[in-house]
């Protein structure tokens, strides 16, 4: 494929505390098949080595250049920009600090204002976990799916990578019912396919959708979730301004399949909590009459039961954080939530 005619894909990473994992993914990039992109890694205020370990791997790997949050959402500096363009035939990557965690929708945000912002804007982005190893083929499979069924939104099939076990392969669960098990509603994957929502894990985004979220809501990724959620909601607001989301059934990605974000002593926690805060504020967002009823019948008793199996098996400090999402779910607390540092 030629560069030149290739639309510009800006892969996405984000960091927090995570060098080695982001260092492997960087790896994985490197693989791309595809010719035209570009790598943003956005650093959420890490409290490690991570940057420094990026630097190390970056000086012997790609051309880099570092930005701190105001430059990177001004669309960089333009002396540096030009250079990138003159100078760099291969891919670049572009080091954002941010110095705080924003968590993932914003830090998303900034990155995605970057891309759009920069020299040479993005004609898609790449969302990828930091935590994960992308297929060589997987970004050529997903702006192709775009391309031939203008669909603005391409996920990505994600299997566990030590396993190869299917974690995600489409959703296919009615709209109103977002918050019971996907697997209820699980079929064999046949080929490239609608879906009601796909992963934040690998997600492609034509940057038509994301200027046009951009001018209804002020931004992409809704800050107010901070973590967890954020993909539904997401995918909800590109459903409301008649974009289509698709899943590629060739483009693969392969997930660690643990928490990167948080330290493992504390990662079903801030899972727990985010995810069942945020599925009631999503859905008191989208969801309204019977089915907005439906949800307060059976979403709480979910975690309730999930709670006494908690308290069951000896897990008493998780049993708290899932009764702390609902009851700040309830009282809709929004953003960082206050016990994570």
């Amino acid at each position: 494929m030629d560069r030149d005619v290739q639309p510009k894909v800006v892969i996405c990473i984000l960091n927090w505390n995570g060098g080695k994992d982001t260092v492997d993914c960087l790896e994985s990039v490197r693989e791309l098949s595809y010719p035209h992109f570009q790598v943003v890694v956005l650093d959420n205020g890490s409290e490690d080595n991570s940057v420094e370990q990026i630097r190390i791997w970056c000086r012997e790997k790609m051309v880099c250049i570092e930005y701190d949050k105001e430059t990177a959402e001004s669309g960089g500096k333009a002396d540096v920009e030009d250079r990138l363009l003159i100078q760099s035939p291969e891919p670049a990557l572009v080091l954002i600090r941010t110095r705080e965690n924003l968590g993932f929708a914003e830090g998303n945000n900034v990155a995605i204002r970057y891309a759009l912002r920069c020299a040479q804007p993005a004609d898609y982005v790449f969302l990828l976990n930091n935590d994960t190893w992308i297929d060589p083929d997987c970004l050529t499979h997903a702006v192709g799916v775009s391309q031939k069924n203008k669909a603005d939104v391409v996920g990505c099939v994600v299997k566990e990578s030590k396993t190869g076990k299917l974690l995600f392969s489409g959703d296919h669960r009615p709209h109103h019912l977002f918050y019971v098990s996907y697997f209820w509603f699980r079929h064999e994957l046949q080929g490239d396919e609608p879906t009601n929502m796909v992963w934040g894990t690998a997600m492609l985004i034509n940057q038509k959708a994301l200027r046009a979220l951009d001018n209804i809501y002020g931004e992409f990724f809704d800050h107010k979730l901070f973590l967890y959620s954020e993909d539904y909601d997401f995918c909800f607001k590109i459903k409301k301004i008649g974009s289509k989301v698709f899943l590629a059934h060739k483009a693969l990605v392969y997930h660690k399949h643990k928490e990167s974000c948080v330290t493992r002593r504390y990662q079903n926690s801030f899972n727990l909590y985010y995810s069942t805060r945020n599925t009631f504020i999503v859905a008191k967002e989208y969801l309204s009459g019977i089915w907005l009823i439906l949800f307060h019948s059976y979403f709480p008793l979910t975690i309730v039961k999930d709670l006494v199996i908690k308290l069951k098996v000896g897990k008493p400090h998780e049993a708290v954080f899932l009764l702390k999402g609902l009851k700040d779910g309830y009282l809709n607390v929004y953003g960082k939530w206050k016990e994570h540092s």
